[in-house]
């Protein structure tokens, strides 16, 4: 996930700089700009997925677990999750323009 990120961060300000004409177009999208958004947003969407089921060490906050072991239940790594990276992961990985659009039917705002 970490080279995708890196990679990612190579990307965008070509895509940025390249693809735009100096108007705001959404039209002008390339394949691989489609393509390159669905592989990013696929694999941080697995990566939520794996972060359910990851071992982590125990901490102080873990109450019966002495500090430093593996914690491999379930519900106690989802619990772990959950309170705390998953609303970044989740927000971050959630396509919203695309659900905006697939929620209003694909209608600009704009009426002219």
């Amino acid at each position: 996930v970490m080279f995708l990120v890196l990679f990612d961060a190579m990307v965008l300000p070509f895509q940025l700089a390249f693809s735009s004409d100096g108007e705001d177009n959404e039209d002008k999208e390339t394949g691989f700009d489609i393509a390159w958004f669905w592989i990013t947003s696929s694999v941080f969407f697995l990566d939520i997925c794996i972060n359910f089921l990851t071992a982590y060490e125990s901490t102080t906050k873990d109450v019966g677990i002495p500090p430093g072991t593996l914690v491999t239940n379930k519900t106690k790594i989802a619990t772990a999750y959950l309170r705390g990276w998953f609303s970044i992961d989740f927000l971050s990985t959630v396509p919203w323009p695309q659900l905006a659009e697939a929620l209003t039917g694909g209608n600009s705002s704009d009426s002219a």
